[in-house]
């Protein structure tokens, strides 16, 4: 049976938080402070404590503070390094998903190479439940198209007029990878495909058919 200590110090390996990735448990100091190896989205391995990294306190192996010196401390900086992931990094769950459903430019060059550049654009965060939200869901992360938002205005945004895949009322389900189909706004569920083609498909036979 394992015990209540070790069941904790295993729940963490291969959690992802802010693009870290905890590989191994290394041990716990007099202060019962739980250290970690850990692997950066940079690529390089390190170690941290459990309390560090779940905190923010810890957000790259250093690389991060290196290259972007004072700007890594601005609390607009775990937003645009989200941002960053999802569309540059092909490893990040959400990084398909964008590729294939921006028409045109994912984001602007300025903005992967220079947070401050972003931060001239965008502005300040209003609080931090504030994210990152693209005023037209067909666009990338352009000049004019990004803002500050609350999680009920970026919803609302997803929803209304295309859904979260740009298409009305097929939305892509982050947890289990698939597009989710509805006939019109009673919810009508047509089913889940693995492609954005297969779902579009399916809404247009639907359609077809009269069944609305």
């Amino acid at each position: 049976m394992i015990c209540k200590e070790c069941k904790q110090v295993n729940d963490h390996i291969g959690s992802k938080i802010n693009g870290i990735i905890i590989l191994k448990y290394i041990k716990t100091d007099s202060c019962y402070n739980k250290y970690y190896e850990c692997k950066c989205f940079c690529g390089n391995t390190f170690t941290a404590t459990w309390s560090s990294i779940n905190s923010g306190h810890t957000k790259s192996c250093g690389c991060v503070t290196n290259k972007y010196g004072e700007y890594s401390k601005d609390d607009r900086f775990k937003n645009w390094s989200a941002m960053i992931q999802r569309v540059t990094n092909p490893n990040n769950e959400s990084y398909e998903h964008y590729h294939k459903l921006i028409q045109g430019k994912i984001i602007e060059d300025k903005w992967v190479e220079s947070p401050k550049c972003f931060y001239d654009e965008i502005g300040y965060k209003p609080d931090n439940s504030y994210s990152i939200d693209r005023i037209d869901n067909h666009k990338g992360y352009v000049k004019g198209n990004v803002r500050w938002a609350d999680r009920s205005t970026q919803q609302n945004n997803r929803d209304t007029k295309r859904g979260y895949s740009n298409h009305k009322y097929i939305y892509f389900d982050k947890r289990r990878k698939k597009y989710l189909v509805y006939g019109n706004k009673r919810k009508i569920y047509l089913g889940q495909f693995e492609t954005i083609e297969e779902a579009l498909d399916a809404k247009a036979h639907w359609l077809s058919n009269g069944w609305y």
